[in-house]
This record gives C-alpha cells, sequence and structure tokens, in this order.
C-alpha cells in the first residue's frame, strides 16, 4: 500500500482541484473548492494524516448548528465526502470515505412536478410561431424524457433516433452514456419542430435559441429556466421539478428504483430511492384522508 506523502488538507485539496477539472464542470469544480475551504477554515490546514472522520461528525453539527437550510447543509457535506473519497483512493487518508454522512433531504424548490401542473403549462402554450412551438416541444420533451436542463441544451440532433422513439445522451453528473425517452405527445410535437428548426439552425443544438445576438445556435439554461417561471402556477416549480415528477410518476408506476436509476442516469441507486422514500409519505396522506 502507498504510504501517505504527509500533505495538508490545503495542498490535498489543490491537487483535488486540478483532478477535478478533468471530472466536473468548472462550475461544479468551483463550489466544491469554495465549501471544502470552509471546512478548512473550520479545521485549520493541518496534515491529512491528521484528519479524523469525527472532526468531519463535529463540522456537521456546527452547520446545522448555523441554521443553513437542510439542502445546503447536504450539499456541503457531498463536497466534503468527495474530497475525503479522492483522499481515500490516493491512500492519504486509512479510514473509508463513506463513514462521512449525507443528509437526504426533498429540495423543497425541486418538488416534483405534478402531472396537471404540467400539461396546464405544455398546454398553455399556443404554438403560433416558431419560438412557441420551440417552446412547447421542449417543456414536453423535460416532461417525458427527465433530462436535465443542461443535457437539455447539450442535447444535439445526431442524439435522437426519431423513428425509434429514443435518444443517447452523456450524462451531466457521472459522464455515463444513457438512453432517454419520450412519450407520443412528444414525438408528434417533434414532428412539428423538427422540420421548422432546420429553417433556423446554425449550431448542431436540439432545441435552439432565437435571441439575436445568438439566433439559431445552442439554448442557454437561463432561457429554460426564464420559461417556466413564466409559465409556473406553483412558485416552486423549476426545470428540474420534471425530472422528479418523472421519478415519481415511475415510482407510483411500480417500476424498479434499478430501472429508474437508469432512467434518469443516477450515479448510484441511493439517488432513486428518495422517490420511494416521498412516495411513502403520499400513502400517509393519502390514509389521513380516510381518518379524517
Amino acid at each position: 500500500m502507498r504510504e501517505p506523502t504527509g500533505l495538508t488538507l490545503q495542498e490535498g485539496l489543490s491537487q483535488f482541484t486540478e483532478w477535478g477539472m478533468g471530472k466536473y464542470s468548472s462550475n461544479t469544480v468551483r463550489t466544491y473548492t469554495d465549501l471544502i475551504e470552509r471546512f478548512i477554515v473550520f479545521a485549520g490546514d493541518k496534515p491529512l494524516a491528521d484528519i479524523k472522520v469525527t472532526e468531519i461528525a463535529k463540522y456537521h453539527g456546527y452547520l446545522k448548528n448555523k441554521d443553513y437550510a437542510d439542502s445546503s447543509v447536504a450539499f456541503m457535506m457531498v463536497a466534503l465526502r468527495q474530497f475525503m473519497k479522492y483522499l481515500f483512493l490516493r491512500h492519504e487518508i486509512t479510514w473509508d470515505y463513506q463513514l462521512v454522512s449525507v443528509p437526504k433531504y426533498v429540495s423543497k424548490s425541486y418538488a416534483p412536478v405534478e402531472t396537471e401542473d404540467a400539461r396546464s403549462m405544455i398546454d398553455g402554450i399556443r404554438a403560433e410561431n416558431f419560438r412557441s412551438l420551440r417552446d412547447k416541444t421542449m417543456l414536453s420533451f423535460l416532461y417525458s424524457s427527465g433530462v436535465r436542463v443542461a443535457e437539455l441544451c447539450c442535447l444535439e440532433t445526431k442524439d435522437l433516433h426519431i423513428q425509434d422513439g429514443h435518444g443517447s445522451i452523456i450524462s451531466k453528473k457521472n459522464r455515463q452514456l444513457r438512453m432517454i425517452f419520450w412519450d407520443d405527445a412528444t414525438a408528434q410535437l417533434m414532428k412539428e419542430y423538427l422540420p421548422q428548426r432546420n429553417l433556423w439552425a446554425s449550431s448542431d443544438a436540439l432545441f435552439i435559441s432565437m435571441d439575436r445576438k445568438n439566433r439559431g445556435g445552442k439554448l442557454s439554461t437561463r432561457s429554460v429556466q426564464r420559461l417556466v417561471a413564466d409559465l409556473r402556477p406553483k412558485s416552486n416549480i423549476s426545470p428540474h421539478s420534471f425530472r422528479h415528477g418523472l421519478g415519481m410518476r415511475a415510482v407510483k408506476s411500480g417500476i424498479h428504483p434499478r430501472y429508474i436509476q437508469k432512467i434518469l442516469g443516477h450515479k448510484n441507486i441511493n439517488s432513486s430511492q428518495i422517490y420511494l422514500d416521498v412516495h411513502d409519505e403520499d400513502v400517509v396522506k393519502a390514509y389521513q384522508k380516510i381518518a379524517a
């Protein structure tokens, strides 16, 4: 086994940041680095060999006492766990990084979109011109495929097998190839959208921008977020809500978590388990209505 190199926390973070640039997006690397530096301020820039899991548990308690949102605490611990995994695999720490606890939560800002809300948003768009047809098709694609908004914006026409009703993309989270699917309603919209898209496109992007400065180019995630914000009937609906909505529909349909993992492109099955936990809450609410 390789011996620890004697690096300090800050030196270890520098190496982690450099390594992460080849694995994660630049935004993710910046965020992880910032969150891990907060731990270093808490613990002090000590040798990596001196870091114990008990110290990380104390940090977790410190974060909870600072009145951070549950989602913020969870993300801080995710960043720290990824850092510890990096150090563990390089034998800089000897204890198992999986001992770092990451609290589970369901983000309120990413509440699963209900079918009636999604349909009202999609059906509420009157496809009177190319832009509105694009918006209608795009929301229907989000609803039926469960892709992340960044994946949606990176989709290219060559990624889709229109006749077969599926496509292939590289997951933004784990860089793994996965299949994506869409429903019949989306397929019908795609038949209308694609020929018109070809008249405007100046890039290979599936959903193209109609802004003056980037007309025909790749659509930005901010544009999708603005569209959803303008149409949503509830303030807690975001583009990611469509993805969570598909996860919830899958659970309620009795689909095994392993298949949900494949459909949504989760790195491990624990990420899909969250929909089962929420579904249990639905059962409680249903019983409460009976007992009332």
